[in-house]
């Protein structure tokens, strides 16, 4: 697996109810989609669910079956495979700072103890070229 690569999530939009993570895990796991990583948070009145699945065009439609779904769009990020100890995190970031690169979202899609993968997406320039910043600048 690459250090650094691109990976596309659905960024989903619902009502705030209870029970709306319960029908999208449910619907996917009907499907027989495995979710890889998940990011949920609300804004306002509205709960944002950005997945990574096995297969997010059966994904999408499973979801947009579900009554309280406003939207879904698909985002890319860049994801970065570090190693998992403490300051790895902290070495990246330092490294986007030297570069000017500012990160609009974060979070770690994957822990095993050895390895941890951070998906990465910049506010001000394009993933494409937060993706060749990071093959240039991070070995």
């Amino acid at each position: 697996m690459d250090r650094v690569r691109k990976e596309r999530e659905l960024v989903v939009v619902a009502e705030n109810k209870v029970g709306v993570l319960h029908e999208i895990s449910m619907r996917l796991s009907k499907a027989g989609i495995n979710i890889d990583s998940i990011f949920a948070y609300v804004t306002d009145w509205e709960a944002v669910f950005r997945l990574i699945t096995s297969d997010q065009e059966t994904a999408r439609k499973e979801i947009m079956k579900i009554p309280y779904v406003k939207e879904i769009d698909t985002e890319d990020v860049v994801v970065v495979r570090l190693e998992d100890k403490p300051g790895s995190l902290a070495n990246l970031m330092e490294k986007l700072r030297r570069l000017n690169v500012d990160i609009n979202i974060t979070y770690i899609m994957y822990r095993d103890g050895k390895y941890t993968d951070v998906a990465l997406r910049p506010s001000e320039i394009t993933v494409e070229a937060l993706l060749n910043l990071l093959k240039t600048n991070f070995k």
